[in-house]
């Protein structure tokens, strides 16, 4: 008897991992594609938006200021003069001329 009983359990057991098993490939393969598709559309994004920062780099590299200010320190050395302007889109670019 006790060994009808354990081989019952052994075949039970043997039945319910296969079931999981399954379970758990057929849970696999029905996520597989959506997370592929949120994979290439994350993909797809990341270049999307490194292209428009480089555009807008781009745009902000050849756009010309609305308003130039101009500043003239002096050190030991030599003048220098500042140039100050105000891009469009409220960006502060500054470059320093040496003045001879």
């Amino acid at each position: 008897m006790e060994e009808s009983v354990s081989t019952i359990v052994a075949h039970l057991t043997a039945v319910m991992d296969s079931l999981i098993r399954a379970s758990v490939c057929e849970t696999a393969k029905l996520l597989q594609e959506p997370v592929n598709d949120y994979l290439v559309e994350l993909s797809l994004s990341k270049r999307e938006n490194e292209a428009l920062k480089h555009e807008n780099r781009a745009q902000l590299h050849y756009q010309q200021p609305f308003i130039v200010f101009f500043l003239i320190t002096s050190t030991r050395d030599q003048s220098k003069k500042r140039l100050r302007a105000v891009w469009p889109g409220a960006v502060w670019r500054e470059e320093v001329a040496v003045v001879v």
